[in-house]
């Protein structure tokens, strides 16, 4: 088993890459709504996780796009506002259409897994497109612990759906390899300390299997 693979199996023990769940404005994030969350903690700190879209959306296989929303579910321990985010709709042919960025997130903090939404609109792409009915779109996001958007982030989410009825198709959630060795919990140091324990352990038994 190589190292990443130890770090993925730790951090699904402790629940820090979320299992999808599903839920059915302005641009970008708005006020979390203080829901409970309704889906395992991430506790990926900071991290938005997209869980669907709110309501049904427009068709969204051409540009222009109506504006519409997607779900999301927020984590954070950092102060408020010094954290970031991106939006990316990767479009076959096209490729990343969108350049929008916040460089603060319009979430409260602290939080975990609270409910909230992300608003789509127009003027959060860069490029026009055109494809064809039942097209597989990818909406992605990625979490920053800062306000500049520098290094690999702290969380990544992304969602397949079909451009023409919206039904979504997969959703994925990841902590970008660069990011593990950093990446504080949101709770806090003794959480931290188990996952070091968890990895130590992890390795030391591949080590025997190996040895036996």
């Amino acid at each position: 088993m190589h190292t990443r693979s130890l770090v993925a199996v730790a951090l699904a023990a402790f629940g820090m890459v979320a299992a999808p769940a599903t839920l059915a404005q302005t641009s970008g994030s708005s006020g979390a709504s203080g829901a409970p969350g309704i889906a395992p903690n991430s506790l990926v700190n900071p991290s938005i996780e997209i869980t669907g879209f709110s309501g049904t959306p427009p068709n969204l296989c051409a540009t222009p796009i109506g504006s519409h929303s997607i779900t999301t579910l927020w984590t954070s321990s950092l102060p408020a506002d010094s954290d970031s985010d991106s939006f990316d709709v990767m479009v076959p042919g096209f490729g990343d259409v969108s350049a929008y960025v916040e460089s603060n997130v319009g979430y409260g903090s602290p939080a975990t897994n609270v409910a909230a939404t992300y608003g789509v609109n127009q003027s959060m792409l860069s490029t026009s497109y055109t494809v064809a009915a039942n097209t597989t779109i990818t909406y992605r996001i990625t979490t920053y612990p800062n306000n500049t958007r520098t290094g690999p982030g702290s969380f990544v989410s992304e969602m397949d759906f079909n451009c023409t009825t919206g039904a979504v198709l997969a959703r994925r959630n990841f902590v970008p390899t660069a990011a593990v060795a950093a990446q504080v919990p949101v709770g806090g140091p003794l959480v931290g300390g188990a996952l070091v324990l968890a990895l130590a352990g992890l390795g030391m038994a591949v080590l025997r299997r190996r040895r036996a």
